[in-house]
């Protein structure tokens, strides 16, 4: 693995960012090129236990060194495989850092697509801008801006009457581009396409709309769209089903 010709921009960081990339890097094209995945599904780093770097590789010129990458991996599950990745000084031989615990996901490639979609056009989209509004003391003007802090916020019945499956249609509609019509109370995660890669941003919509923060090991237990209503609804105090228990994994990807 060649050096990444950039060490002026990261002098002063602790270690090099761009080289442990690359050496994920390999191991994740080894990963996708000789490990069994169906055409329409790909291997991503999701987590890192662990990064230990040496001395040798905080002090390095990484312009001027190539490194050797080695990996061992076991498998998880059906879906997931475990890296621990070994970077040695070309030259030397030397061990120079150790990456630990690195997990690589399968996912299918239409998921990876709208997510990284996304993620480019909000880095692309331009700062919004707020016009300050000039509200008269009047009573009645008063009270008109008074409702202005809550614009484009979901809104909901009250408390206790309120049933969040409008709601929750909504942010799985706009995350997961299906029509509301055909997403029903019964739809599991994988009629959906929601996998590993959607949790995240799945969890931020529901607390930006609904501020209700939900750990994600409660997430990945939900079976289906109502079970994640029940849990809603037993936070905001809206009606529950008897329908559904969260059983299975919501989040499987």
């Amino acid at each position: 693995m060649p050096g990444s010709g950039a060490t002026s921009e990261f002098a002063k960081t602790v270690c090099h960012p761009i080289t442990i990339n690359n050496a994920i890097q390999v191991v994740g094209l080894y990963m996708n090129c000789f490990n069994i995945c169906a055409e329409n599904e790909v291997y991503v780093s999701t987590k890192i236990d662990l990064v230990q770097p040496s001395q040798d590789f905080v002090t390095a010129n990484h312009d001027d060194q190539e490194w050797a990458v080695y990996s061992s991996f076991s498998r998880a599950s059906e879906k997931e495989v475990i890296n621990d990745i070994f970077v040695f000084y070309n030259v030397t031989q030397n061990l120079v850092m150790m990456i630990l615990g690195a997990r690589f996901t399968k996912v299918p490639i239409a998921s990876l697509t709208r997510v990284l979609n996304k993620a480019n056009r909000s880095r692309e989209a331009p700062a919004a801008s707020f016009a300050i509004p000039q509200v008269s003391t009047s009573p009645s003007s008063q009270q008109r801006a008074s409702v202005l802090p809550d614009q484009g916020k979901s809104k909901l019945p009250p408390t206790g009457t309120r049933d969040v499956f409008p709601a929750v249609q909504d942010i799985l509609s706009k995350i997961v581009d299906v029509p509301k019509a055909i997403m029903k109370r019964e739809s599991t995660p994988e009629d959906l396409g929601i996998d590993s890669l959607m949790v995240t941003e799945v969890l931020s919509e529901i607390q930006q709309a609904l501020s209700i923060e939900i750990p994600s090991e409660d997430f990945m237990a939900f079976s289906d769209v109502q079970a994640l209503c029940d849990y809603l609804n037993s936070k905001t105090g809206g009606p529950a089903t008897e329908s559904s228990e969260p059983t299975t994994e919501l989040g499987s990807s």
